[in-house]
């Protein structure tokens, strides 16, 4: 992993590298079984405390999404962002991006990778996690 890109992601907080890879941080619930993101301090399915800190699959399904067509403070229209359910059972919502040509379905499988996402009025790049389908079709 370029050490630019992991310098400069928008929130560490969210993020923990496993086998020299960025992952998404989240919790998992000993008591029921359930996964969380961004990570919980307690659980909101049985309310028990003791989460387990793990870290998440890159791979999951895209459960929904929009072209967004007014610009925003960090992004030019159009964009896509949409809602990832993750192998885990989490949904994640993200920006999707996809290659000239590409189109995007519900229920298609996509991949997390860490990118830049915006440039700060510094000149200074930030990065994080986005969505790109894959061409395997393996969630």
């Amino acid at each position: 992993m370029k050490r630019e890109l992991k310098e400069s992601l928008f929130d560490k907080n969210l993020f923990v590298e496993e086998d020299n890879e960025i992952r998404l941080k989240g919790t998992e619930c000993p008591h029921c079984g359930g996964f969380f993101f961004p990570p919980k301090a307690r659980c909101p399915e049985c309310l028990q405390s003791g989460l387990n800190s793990v870290a998440l699959g890159t791979r999951g399904t895209l459960y929904s999404y929009t072209t967004v067509y007014i610009p925003s403070r960090n992004f030019k229209p159009p964009y896509t962002v949409g809602y990832v359910e993750l192998n885990e059972g989490v949904r994640i919502f993200g920006q999707i991006r996809t290659r000239q040509g590409e189109s995007l379905m519900i229920g298609s499988a996509v991949r997390m990778v860490i990118d830049y996402l915006w440039k700060r009025p510094d000149g200074k790049s930030v990065s994080g996690y986005l969505f790109e389908p894959v061409s395997d079709g393996r969630p």
